[in-house]
């Protein structure tokens, strides 16, 4: 299916909870085989208003998020946040549970630390050996129990059972992550760090601008990040904005020098030249190449 017979315009569309569902802030759903209701939305590129983690143990059905292809493969995990682009072929059958939920299903948790949530890798797809199958199956049982009670304690049920799968998966996404020392979790400056550039990647292109915001200097912060990741900010804020740059590219028919002023680069060859540095391709051969989604 190529990606250029999709319908474009200049942002991509936004589906939310609601118009998937009828829920506000969770949802739980057996994937059996069948067609699920609310799927034809999902055809076509979009972002997700919450969060979605989907447990697969039969079947296979091919999507893409960001530009990358995924089969679906039976013992792994999936998951999306409301920054990534995804879009469904019409083809495939799965079973297996998933949970979809915002902000509100957890309303007294610290969401910066689960970094399944926080997705620094930008992760869709994780790996899971038997053991920990079973573990997590088990855990999306206790959410689906929860779900179909109709006492008072169904909302904290729900909410209890969300903050235990959260904390397990990601557990196995700091192990599946690449590119972060492994077995050492950021520190709290580190984890508020990523959570500004996911917020303010658009406006923010300096250093200096999130140690301000974090009541450090630009030297602290650089030092604490290169301790507990082994990167530079810069470096991590730059990828960041190219990440969505890609996505822009892809998914919209924004112009490249719109594209470079939403993102505030000072001007259009300083963002074709980061484009080229960081992707190895100019914004306009990496729309071209990877405008069509091969089969």
């Amino acid at each position: 299916m190529p990606v250029a017979e999709l319908e474009r315009s200049d942002a991509v569309p936004v589906i939310s909870l609601q118009q998937f569902c009828g829920e506000s802030s969770f949802h739980f759903l057996d994937l059996n085989g069948g067609r699920h209701p609310g799927r034809e939305l999902f055809l076509r590129p979009h972002r997700k208003n919450y969060y979605m983690i989907a447990l697969l143990e039969s079947g296979e059905s091919r999507h893409w998020v960001d530009g990358k292809a995924y089969s679906g493969r039976p013992g792994c995990i999936y998951i999306g946040n409301p920054q990534q682009v995804h879009v469904k072929e019409e083809r495939g059958t799965l079973t297996g549970p998933m949970v979809c939920f915002t902000p509100d299903a957890l309303p007294t948790a610290d969401w910066a630390e689960f970094s399944v949530l926080r997705n620094p890798a930008n992760l869709h797809e994780l790996f899971l050996p038997e053991a920990e199958f079973e573990w997590i199956l088990q855990s999306m049982k206790t959410i689906r129990s929860e779900a179909q009670a109709h006492d008072r304690w169904r909302r904290s049920g729900i909410a209890g059972g969300l903050q235990l799968l959260l904390s397990q998966v990601s557990r196995i996404y700091d192990e599946n992550s690449v590119g972060s020392l492994r077995g050492k979790q950021p520190s709290s400056l580190v984890r508020r760090f990523q959570d500004l550039v996911s917020l303010h990647y658009a406006e923010w292109a300096t250093v200096r601008q999130y140690s301000r915001h974090l009541g450090v200097t630009p030297g602290h912060l650089s030092d604490r990040i290169r301790k507990d990741l082994g990167r530079s900010p810069l470096a991590l804020i730059q990828e960041r904005r190219i990440l969505e740059a890609q996505r822009l590219l892809v998914y919209t028919d924004s112009s490249i020098r719109a594209i470079a002023r939403q993102l505030h680069f000072a001007e259009e060859g300083h963002f074709s030249g980061t484009c080229r540095r960081l992707v190895d391709s100019s914004p306009s051969d990496y729309r071209k190449v990877n405008r069509r989604i091969d089969q």
